[in-house]
């Protein structure tokens, strides 16, 4: 019984780090429409494809058992639920990341190698240490 817990427990912090991603990315990609747009907002950018690394893809790579078909429930607003599958939740999140980025090739290759956790993660972890102490809520 103990381990369901956990297990919901976890997936419960991985949809509040969805909600708060999506809800971040929900108010820069109306900014966003070219790569002027992309230059002007590249660290929110970068910062949110680092936010997403470490709260939801590191909390979905360190429970096996989160199947991109788990269902989750999202939450949108005081009373407000989303339901989406892991997969729909990172299209949602990465994705829109990732496809905002891709305005400029530059930009891409650093969200890409920050969501790989390559040098450009180290990086940014090293340069605004306030970010090491975002963890999955």
């Amino acid at each position: 019984m103990a381990f369901d817990l956990n297990k919901g427990r976890e997936l419960n912090n991985c949809a509040l780090s969805i909600a708060k991603v999506l809800k971040m990315v929900n108010e820069i990609e109306p900014l966003i429409s070219d790569a002027n747009d992309l230059y002007k907002n590249k660290e929110e950018i970068l910062v949110l494809a680092y936010i997403s690394r470490v709260t939801i893809l590191d909390c979905i790579e360190n429970n096996p058992w989160m199947t991109l078909e788990q269902p989750i429930r999202i939450a949108t607003g005081l009373f407000g639920i989303r339901k989406e599958t892991i997969a729909s939740a990172l299209s949602l999140t990465v994705g829109k990341i990732i496809k905002l980025s891709e305005y400029d090739m530059e930009i891409y290759d650093f969200v890409d190698d920050i969501l790989k956790k390559g040098d450009a993660f180290y990086e940014l972890k090293n340069i605004i240490p306030s970010l090491n102490n975002i963890k999955s809520t």
